[in-house]
């Protein structure tokens, strides 16, 4: 990060020293427009960090919980907006600009080892242990937000067409959303634990490690009576009323989490224009950007019921934050002598 924010600043730098050593021999003519918009497109690569709450969701009693590990990986970033900028003095070398700039940062969530053991009442009333354990849980995601950028510009003749140019300001972020794709899917055992007496009932067995004593409708024992298909032996619970099934897959496999706003980042974009003529100019160049998202997460939900109601892990991010740079392609109108 260091590194790319160095070189921006070196490159910007020998371009403009390189102007003001060749500009005695050019006339403030070339800097005649006073104001001017540019409409600017851009790519890059982010590299951001996540901070969640290290939870997923809100369980019962909880016995074993083991929140599973995030990775991030594909990540990249497009955007664009309008800038309006005015220019000062007789040069028109320094000046001022504000806009839009629409950011929109995209790539793949996994969580692995995700799994939980927590107490849960069945459909005949009986309390017992109910075990969620994820597959698969891979999510597409893309970061949606407005900025408003606020920077100070400074632009210079380098050779008869090119103008180099440097902008370097805030970015105020006016919110936006998290949306996201999902291919999970969960497997739900139960553990039965019962009391002791003439008239057993079902308790909840909290210990780390489950009585040995006690009923498991799990894969590991769902062999018994059916020895070609689990699958089949869950079927069978499951139509007899109790909470378990393999690889439920979600009914609702995208959403979005909202972002808050009022969060300040940083923008520094150094660009070369070719002048078509006197008004119209296209540009390239580059840009670092520093931003942060922030979420208020909630706990308040599981991450998925056996009936297919999914809620994201993304919910439980806090924040986002880090750096995005890539190269940008622009088209500028410059009006008022």
């Amino acid at each position: 990060m260091k590194k790319t924010v160095l070189f921006i600043l070196f490159v910007s730098a020998f371009f403009i020293g390189y102007a003001q050593k060749d500009n005695a021999k050019k006339t403030p003519e070339k800097h005649s427009c006073k104001f001017s918009i540019d409409a600017i497109g851009q790519v890059g690569s982010p590299s951001h960090t996540y901070k969640t709450t290290g939870n997923t969701g809100s369980f019962l009693n909880t016995a074993v919980y083991d929140p599973g590990s995030y990775t991030f990986n594909g990540l990249n970033s497009k955007g664009g907006g309008l800038q309006f900028s005015i220019f000062f003095g007789k040069s028109r070398h320094f000046g001022l600009g504000i806009g839009a700039l629409y950011c929109a940062h995209a790539g793949n969530m996994e969580l692995d080892n995700f799994h939980v053991e927590y107490e849960a009442t069945d459909t005949k009333g009986q309390v017992f242990r109910q075990l969620l354990t994820a597959n698969t849980l891979q999510e597409s995601f893309t970061i949606h937000n407005i900025n408003i950028p606020v920077v100070a510009r400074y632009q210079t003749v380098i050779f008869e067409e090119l103008t180099f140019s440097v902008d370097a300001g805030m970015l105020v972020n006016l919110g936006g959303s998290l949306n996201y794709n999902t291919n999970a899917a969960f497997d739900y055992e139960a553990i039965y634990k019962f009391s002791s007496g003439s008239n057993p009932v079902a308790i909840y067995d909290n210990s780390t490690i489950p009585d040995a004593s006690d009923w498991f409708i799990t894969k590991s024992n769902s062999q018994q009576g059916y020895p070609s298909s689990s699958q089949a032996f869950f079927d069978t619970m499951r139509a007899r009323g109790y909470n378990v099934a393999l690889n439920v897959q979600p009914n609702n496999k995208s959403g979005k989490v909202n972002l808050a706003p009022g969060s300040v980042g940083f923008l520094v974009r150094p660009s070369v224009a070719y002048n078509l003529s006197a008004h119209v100019a296209v540009s390239v160049g580059a840009y670092y950007m520093i931003q942060t998202f922030k979420n208020t997460p909630s706990n308040a939900y599981p991450i998925m019921d056996i009936n297919g109601s999914y809620n994201s892990p993304l919910k439980q991010l806090t924040s986002v934050s880090g750096a995005t740079y890539g190269i940008n392609i622009g088209f500028r109108y410059s009006f008022g002598k």
